[in-house]
């Protein structure tokens, strides 16, 4: 698999576009890596011109062009392994898709085997529980990636993360649904929504539509638990349930009413308090 054309970095590299974005391939280097290929190839030559015989340049010019190219190799390898897995075929419907708010490709980043990448070029497709990676490469051909969830253990965009989860269960010691689930609290406890979208026929104008669901859970103590409304997180912090209630009230939030947001902002004061 070609990596040259990929417009993506590693975020522990700080790498300069070398080469303009419209020719065929796309080099990332440090600047200082920059600056020593330019004099290598163009200022060291002038300097010597006088002393060098026409084959000694020949082999000097070849030599360069060589640890260019390896450089090249080397930063494109290293820095874009996370491009493991099968071909996408997208879906073009802005309002009729799969994917995760919006049929828009988007910048994020991803863990991949414990290190992160930036990229841009991401979608999650919730129907598939996977993350999308649209890909160039040097022939100016595109690809569109499932990625492989063994490798890409954690994920963020659209100002959300979402982590793979494969061992869940509930407060019965059951099995819960693994994959991606949005981390929308992440303290001690965990607030986690789990996305499904699927396809169905919509009785009114008999087309063929996704559907949408999303559920709310806590993640408490390793165990999964379902979170309906205020009431049925509050049961699960016991322990500070009355500071808790004063909060909501003094917040006017209506006690019925739960989303992700209030569910954090309850989490975050739950964990603030001092131990009693």
């Amino acid at each position: 698999m070609n990596y040259r054309n990929l417009a993506y970095k590693k975020t522990n590299h700080a790498p300069t576009l070398c080469i303009a974005k419209k020719t065929l391939s796309a080099f990332f280097f440090s600047q200082g890596e920059c600056y020593a290929i330019f004099c290598f190839l163009f200022l060291i030559p002038e300097i010597f011109a006088q002393t060098l015989s026409f084959g000694e340049k020949q082999e000097f010019y070849a030599v360069s062009k060589q640890a260019l190219t390896d450089t090249a190799i080397n930063h494109t390898t290293s820095d874009y392994q996370f491009v493991v897995g099968k071909s996408h075929k997208p879906v073009t419907s802005r309002i009729n898709h799969p994917y995760f708010q919006n049929n828009e490709w988007v910048n994020g980043s991803l863990v991949f085997l414990g290190s992160t990448y930036k990229a841009d070029g991401l979608k999650y497709n919730i129907e598939h529980d996977r993350l999308i990676y649209f890909q160039h490469d040097d022939k100016l051909t595109t690809n569109f990636i499932s990625l492989d969830h063994n490798f890409i253990r954690e994920f963020r965009i659209l100002n959300s993360t979402f982590r793979y989860y494969s061992e869940l269960k509930n407060k019965l010691g059951s099995k819960q649904k693994q994959g991606y689930y949005q981390v929308a609290y992440d303290g001690n406890f965990k607030i986690l929504l789990r996305w499904e979208k699927s396809l169905s026929v919509n009785n009114a104008s008999e087309k063929v539509v996704y559907d949408t669901l999303k559920r709310m859970y806590l993640l408490k103590n390793n165990k999964l638990i379902a979170v309906k409304n205020t009431l049925s997180l509050i049961n699960q912090l016991k322990d500070k349930k009355s500071e808790i209630k004063t909060f909501l009230h003094h917040n006017k939030h209506k006690f019925n009413r739960l989303d992700e947001s209030k569910a954090s902002a309850i989490l975050d004061f739950y964990e603030n308090l001092p131990e009693k």
